[in-house]
Protein backbone atom coordinates (compact mmCIF):
# COMPACT_ATOMS: atom_id res chain seq x y z
CA UNK A 1 0.00 0.00 0.00
CA UNK A 2 0.94 3.35 -1.00
CA UNK A 3 1.41 6.50 1.04
CA UNK A 4 -1.43 7.82 -1.02
CA UNK A 5 -3.30 5.14 -0.33
CA UNK A 6 -2.77 5.36 2.96
CA UNK A 7 -3.88 8.61 3.14
CA UNK A 8 -6.78 8.35 0.76
CA UNK A 9 -8.50 5.70 3.45
CA UNK A 10 -7.63 8.15 6.17
CA UNK A 11 -9.62 11.22 4.71
CA UNK A 12 -11.74 8.62 3.55
CA UNK A 13 -12.96 7.54 7.14
CA UNK A 14 -15.82 9.73 9.33
CA UNK A 15 -13.02 9.91 11.82
CA UNK A 16 -10.68 11.94 9.75
CA UNK A 17 -13.63 14.25 9.03
CA UNK A 18 -14.33 14.95 12.63
CA UNK A 19 -10.29 15.59 13.41
CA UNK A 20 -9.97 17.66 10.61
CA UNK A 21 -12.72 19.67 11.67
CA UNK A 22 -11.41 19.95 15.12
CA UNK A 23 -7.79 20.80 14.14
CA UNK A 24 -9.35 23.53 11.84
CA UNK A 25 -11.51 24.94 14.65
CA UNK A 26 -7.85 24.77 17.27
CA UNK A 27 -5.88 26.42 15.12
CA UNK A 28 -8.53 29.02 14.54
CA UNK A 29 -8.06 28.24 10.97
CA UNK A 30 -4.82 29.54 10.62
CA UNK A 31 -1.73 28.45 8.26
CA UNK A 32 0.96 26.96 11.43
CA UNK A 33 3.77 27.62 8.51
CA UNK A 34 2.17 31.42 7.65
CA UNK A 35 -0.14 32.51 8.85
CA UNK A 36 -2.59 32.75 6.47
CA UNK A 37 -6.39 31.06 6.06
CA UNK A 38 -5.67 27.44 6.39
CA UNK A 39 -8.42 25.22 4.61
CA UNK A 40 -6.40 21.94 5.45
CA UNK A 41 -4.56 19.80 7.92
CA UNK A 42 -1.30 18.67 7.72
CA UNK A 43 1.09 16.01 9.76
CA UNK A 44 4.25 17.22 11.59
CA UNK A 45 5.52 14.17 11.11
CA UNK A 46 4.33 12.37 7.45
CA UNK A 47 2.98 8.98 8.00
CA UNK A 48 5.15 8.07 5.16
CA UNK A 49 8.00 8.52 8.19
CA UNK A 50 6.12 6.86 11.44
CA UNK A 51 3.36 10.08 11.72
CA UNK A 52 0.35 9.20 13.43
CA UNK A 53 -2.75 9.17 11.48
CA UNK A 54 -5.31 10.98 14.22
CA UNK A 55 -2.86 12.48 17.05
CA UNK A 56 -3.65 15.71 17.46
CA UNK A 57 -0.51 16.15 18.75
CA UNK A 58 0.88 15.39 15.12
CA UNK A 59 -1.73 17.64 13.24
CA UNK A 60 -1.83 21.39 12.22
CA UNK A 61 -3.80 23.54 9.88
CA UNK A 62 -2.32 24.60 7.09
CA UNK A 63 -2.92 26.08 3.83
CA UNK A 64 -2.94 24.67 0.85
CA UNK A 65 0.30 26.10 -0.66
CA UNK A 66 2.41 25.16 2.25
CA UNK A 67 0.91 21.68 2.80
CA UNK A 68 1.31 20.67 -0.86
CA UNK A 69 5.30 23.03 -0.21
CA UNK A 70 6.11 20.80 2.49
CA UNK A 71 5.41 16.97 0.95
CA UNK A 72 6.26 14.59 2.72
CA UNK A 73 9.58 16.50 5.27
CA UNK A 74 8.97 16.81 8.72
CA UNK A 75 7.98 20.18 10.05
CA UNK A 76 11.51 20.65 11.13
CA UNK A 77 12.80 19.97 7.80
CA UNK A 78 10.67 22.32 6.02
CA UNK A 79 10.89 24.99 8.11
CA UNK A 80 14.90 24.66 7.98
CA UNK A 81 16.35 27.73 6.71
CA UNK A 82 17.38 27.33 2.83
CA UNK A 83 20.55 28.28 2.06
CA UNK A 84 20.35 31.68 -0.80
CA UNK A 85 21.05 30.73 -3.92
CA UNK A 86 23.35 31.39 -6.12
CA UNK A 87 22.28 33.91 -8.26
CA UNK A 88 20.85 36.07 -5.40
CA UNK A 89 24.56 36.34 -3.49
CA UNK A 90 26.80 39.17 -4.49
CA UNK A 91 30.17 40.26 -3.42
CA UNK A 92 30.18 43.28 -1.49
CA UNK A 93 34.12 43.58 -0.99
CA UNK A 94 36.64 44.20 -3.49
CA UNK A 95 39.25 41.96 -4.66
CA UNK A 96 42.51 42.63 -2.42
CA UNK A 97 45.49 41.57 -3.71
CA UNK A 98 49.06 41.20 -2.30
CA UNK A 99 50.00 44.28 -3.44
CA UNK A 100 47.26 46.26 -2.10
CA UNK A 101 48.15 44.71 1.39
CA UNK A 102 51.54 45.81 1.25
CA UNK A 103 52.80 41.99 0.65
CA UNK A 104 56.37 41.96 -0.71
CA UNK A 105 56.64 40.20 -3.97
CA UNK A 106 59.60 37.58 -4.34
Amino acid sequence: MTQADTMSDIRDTYRWKQVRAAILTRDAKTCHYCGDTATTVDHLIPLSKGGAPFEPDNLVAACARCNYAKKNKTAAVFLMPQPPSPDTLSITSPIVTGKQIGRAHV
